[in-house]
């Protein structure tokens, strides 16, 4: 559902091929804060996890203090990073939502400060309607400003599992303003195309990125409760329903892609790029559940700076790499989409292989 308003986004094509490449543009640069919050909220998390599978509930309040006092500061920090920096780095790298989109943007021709304003107003919306719904909870979940407090032991376990999660989301949104760069080199419609095509992405993606919440959320539990054998069979089960689920939607993007693509834009250009990038990308989005995956049970063991290593090897240094010899040798637009499947693959496989690795160890101390 939280994709629907990312999709609605695009209603920039009522803008023109300018505004929706502008939106595209921006996606990179978003994603770094994007998700450096979205790692960092792992160590949470799994932590939370850990104490109901240990069951100390009595520790639970303060934990979800401790979390939402930090992240509401960090988020305040961002933003002013956001305000500070944002013109200066793009200009280096050269429900809600969808009924304001289709206000301001249709309506009140806003174009692309309309799509920023709805997106802004339906994120501080439903940031309000968590805090008010853990405010209304008389439980160990229960909110209350006056209790509002950092303890430190807490935040340290968090950040122990968070920041090399973050960092590692961070830094994997650098490569992709690295790749954005190779993609503006195409031209106006290639960046507008390779915009459209992302949406598409992003849907496929958040279905494994479900399946990996869980993973990290059942392991952490499993794990405090000292319980390896369902760590095991949460882990493949969440690895086949992720990547099976990821697969089953990119078959149906890819049969009517013609039709997909004609929701965004009117343009045969902007759309021929979409195109290519859908069936060279979003075909094998699948594959994201491994690593995903993958990563989220390791972190749910205690076990999350290698994940993020890996990563950070496999897609950002790697990637890098393809862009200064392959894609040199061959600047096509599908040779640099290509460089998405097959960074997804060395990834993958290896933090599969530190998976059995740690797996073994600890079924040895057992």
């Amino acid at each position: 559902m939280r994709n629907w308003y990312k999709k609605w986004d695009e209603l920039c094509r009522f803008a023109g091929d300018n505004a929706l490449a502008a939106v595209g543009s921006c996606v990179a640069l978003v994603g770094i804060f994007v998700n450096l919050i979205v790692g960092l909220s792992v160590g949470p998390n799994a932590v939370l996890a850990n104490l109901i599978g240990q069951n100390k509930r009595d520790k639970i309040n303060d934990m979800l203090h401790t979390i939402l006092t930090f992240g509401m500061l960090l988020g305040v920090i961002l933003m002013l990073i956001g305000w500070l920096s944002a013109r200066a780095i793009l200009e280096l790298s050269g429900t809600v939502n969808v009924i304001l989109n289709l206000v301001l943007v249709i309506a009140f021709g806003l174009g692309v400060s309309g799509v920023a304003i709805a997106t802004v107003i339906s994120n501080v919306l439903s940031a309000a309607m968590v805090i008010i719904y853990l405010h209304r909870r008389n439980d160990e979940f229960s909110f209350r400003f006056h209790n509002m407090r950092i303890e430190k032991d807490y935040l340290l376990k968090v950040l122990q599992i968070g920041i090399p999660s973050g960092i590692q989301g961070a830094i994997f949104s650098v490569s992709n303003v690295f790749i954005q760069s190779g993609i503006n080199s195409f031209g106006e419609y290639a960046i507008a195309g390779s915009s459209l095509a992302l949406n598409f992405e992003y849907f496929i993606y958040d279905i494994a990125n479900a399946f990996a919440q869980a993973a990290v959320t059942f392991t952490s539990q499993n794990f405090g409760a000292g319980n390896l054998k369902r760590c095991k069979k949460i882990f493949w089960l969440c690895l086949a329903f992720g990547f099976g689920f990821t697969e089953i939607l990119s078959i149906i993007f890819m049969i009517w892609d013609d039709f997909f693509v004609s929701i965004y834009t009117v343009s045969e250009a902007v759309a021929v790029y979409g195109l290519i990038r859908m069936h060279h990308v979003c075909s094998l989005e699948g594959l994201t559940a491994t690593y995903e995956v993958e990563s989220a049970a390791l972190r749910g063991m205690d076990k999350s700076l290698e994940p993020s290593i890996i990563t950070i090897l496999g897609t950002v240094v790697f990637r890098l790499i393809w862009l200064v010899t392959v894609f040199r040798m061959f600047p096509t637009y599908g040779m640099l989409m290509n460089v998405y499947v097959v960074s997804w693959i060395l990834t993958g496989g290896a933090i599969f292989v530190v998976y059995v690795l740690h797996m073994r160890k600890l079924e040895r101390q057992i």
